[in-house]
């Protein structure tokens, strides 16, 4: 310890019992006083003031120990964290009459720490709270000049300015700026961590109570029936990757299923139902619902095409292996040899099934069963009407 930081223990003549005072403790620190009381009571005889201890009693003296290792370690948090830092500070710590000031990248990374632990969310969302974690690092060392901040420091000024800086001066890994979804995504990772830190105590209100996100509408690309056909019926019988990219995104445009589940998807989760129809029953990765699809002949066609597949005779995987990145640059190319103009990754083979069955007339309740979908909102955003089916019901508006 520095020298502008003491700790000593002695006895307090003014509180006593019997022939016995209190042991109390004092910290100095930058010349300012703190004092606490121990649950210790000795004889002055019995009390070695040079030394602060008791003399020739283990127990009191190994708590004495104790206590003071523990302010040091209290100290040398604050220090590391950059925290505000006094004796009084300690002292209302020790005594637990003070919670102890967050920072948030501390509290960021116990909380992915702790949902890693629980296990109850898919890969994708810790990956996420780590993007955020570290973009929130980046615009504390940009605007504050600071390895952290405090929790309870996060006010309306400083969500104001973090929206600023994601929007006009944050790029991306490829130096693209990013728009307004992407950055309240990073909002609401934060305003749930916050909201956390409301129900443990550490600050009483969260800001985001003041500070509203304002979405912008975006338009999900999806296929339609001949678009999906087209890509169907391309030919790569000279290149097997481009087949193999092609399949995976059809299997998915059959099915609804995200990548992560899709490419997971194994022999055993498809079950026979009692009229021996078959059907594909898994929880999703994402949301830990439970789903079941039934499997159409055009899926089925997929699952046969790959059963001599290395991944299937090893793993008992349903579909060949690829990345997401890797995918997402080949479809690209299937788009282009199929005429297709649109943004091109696999997740608009979720969009197309959605789109497609929404406008074969399946209920949305069943459209959100089979998606997985928690909230029926969330599967009212792929409720996009193709102008075939406007058309068509438009003929029924008749005078």
């Amino acid at each position: 310890m520095s020298s502008s930081f003491s700790i000593k223990f002695y006895l307090n003549k003014n509180k006593g019992k019997g022939e016995q005072f209190k042991i109390y403790g004092r910290l100095i620190h930058q010349r300012k006083k703190s004092e606490f009381a121990t649950n210790y009571y000795i004889e002055e005889d019995k009390w070695d003031e040079a030394r602060g201890r008791a003399k020739r009693n283990q127990v009191i003296n190994d708590e004495l120990s104790e206590l003071e290792a523990q302010i040091n370690r209290i100290r040398r948090k604050l220090l590391d964290d950059e925290k505000p830092i006094s004796s009084r500070i300690i002292v209302e710590i020790l005594k637990g009459d003070r919670k102890e000031k967050r920072s948030l990248l501390e509290y960021t990374d116990e909380h992915i720490k702790e949902i890693t632990h629980k296990k109850e969310h898919a890969e994708n969302t810790l990956n996420h709270y780590k993007s955020s974690r570290n973009i929130y690092a980046q615009f504390i060392k940009d605007r504050f000049k600071r390895s952290d901040v405090t929790i309870h420091s996060i006010d309306y000024d400083f969500l104001k300015r973090f929206d600023d800086w994601m929007l006009s001066d944050y790029t991306d890994k490829l130096g693209r700026h990013v728009k307004r979804n992407t950055v309240n995504k990073h909002h609401s990772r934060l305003r749930t961590l916050l909201h956390k830190a409301v129900r443990e105590g550490f600050i009483h209100n969260n800001p985001y109570r003041l500070f509203s996100l304002k979405n912008t509408p975006t338009n999900r690309a999806f296929l339609t029936i001949e678009e999906v056909n087209n890509i169907k019926s391309l030919d790569f019988s000279n290149n097997i990757s481009l087949e193999r990219v092609r399949d995976v995104f059809l299997f998915s445009c059959y099915t609804s299923l995200r990548f992560s589940d899709a490419l997971n998807l194994k022999l055993d989760d498809i079950i026979n139902t009692e009229d021996g129809k078959r059907l594909i029953s898994i929880q999703m990765g994402k949301t830990k619902e439970n789903v079941y699809v039934p499997v159409i002949p055009p899926t089925q066609e997929i699952i046969d095409k790959y059963e001599e597949d290395p991944a299937r005779k090893v793993e008992g995987s349903i579909l060949p292996r690829y990345s997401n990145q890797k995918l997402n640059i080949y479809l690209k190319m299937v788009a282009t040899m199929a005429g297709i103009n649109k943004k091109m990754t696999h997740h608009v083979a979720r969009h197309t099934f959605a789109t497609i069955a929404l406008n074969r007339g399946m209920p949305l309740e069943v459209v959100q069963k089979i998606l997985g979908h928690r909230n029926i909102r969330t599967t009212q955003i792929y409720a996009k009407m193709q102008t075939s089916t406007l058309e068509k019901e438009m003929q029924k508006f008749t005078f």
